[in-house]
């Protein structure tokens, strides 16, 4: 793994938002498959957070990743293709495994992704020593779940490791931030709102947000 700062991850959400200006984002925009998956980049199925999460993970070098709420597998396959020698497990209390086998079995081998089905206690429980290099937590945004999920992932972080996190201002997601995320020594949060919204043009967005958690030290 190699560890990511500040500097890199805003470089890399302002290219994501422009479509160029670095060659691993181009990568991902010239990609078939994602095209696909995201309607030729278009809104709804396609946010800035799909190359983003492509983007980190290129210059994280990842060996574990796990993401909560997976839906049709479009973060699972914009992280695998970022860096596809990385273990990926994503997690849903929902039984997504048709949709994500066709997004993922056309592009990942087998042994390198898996669905767990159940919360993040179940995974945890199952996973109890293995740490996480990248998570990307969108699950359903309510306090509880997102509390929960923070408590439990944090600690299984590596130093240096990347926690992405979607829908910000969402009002359960927003509340674990301030109570919970932000106050925690030695992490770096960084606001990419840019990611999932749109803006006025006077710098001011709509939408549902995005961050990313540059893990420091856990205490």
């Amino acid at each position: 793994m190699r560890p990511v700062n500040r500097d890199l991850v805003e470089y890399l959400a302002d290219s994501c938002v422009a479509r160029s200006a670095d060659p691993v984002v181009d990568e991902f925009f010239a990609n078939e498959h994602m095209r696909t998956l995201t309607n030729d980049f278009t809104i709804p199925t396609y946010w800035p957070t799909y190359p983003f999460l492509f983007s980190v993970a290129r210059h994280l070098q990842p060996e574990f990743v796990v993401e909560l709420g997976v839906e049709v597998g479009r973060g699972l396959v914009s992280m695998h293709l970022g860096w596809p020698a990385a273990d990926i497990v994503g997690v849903d209390v929902f039984d997504m495994r048709h949709n994500c086998k066709t997004s993922m079995d056309p592009v990942a081998a087998p042994d390198r992704w898996r669905l767990h089905l159940g919360d993040v206690e179940s995974f945890c429980a199952e996973e109890p020593a293995r740490m996480i290099n990248m998570c990307h937590m969108d699950s359903d945004h309510t306090y509880e779940t997102t509390l929960k999920e923070w408590r439990l992932i944090r600690p299984r972080m590596r130093e240096g490791g990347v926690i992405c996190i979607d829908d910000i201002f969402t009002a359960g997601v927003s509340r674990v931030l301030h109570e919970n995320i932000l106050p925690s020594r030695g992490d770096d949060v960084v606001f990419l709102p840019m990611l999932h919204g749109v803006t006025d043009g006077g710098g001011i967005y709509s939408g549902t947000g995005y961050a990313a958690v540059l893990c420091g030290v856990y205490e």
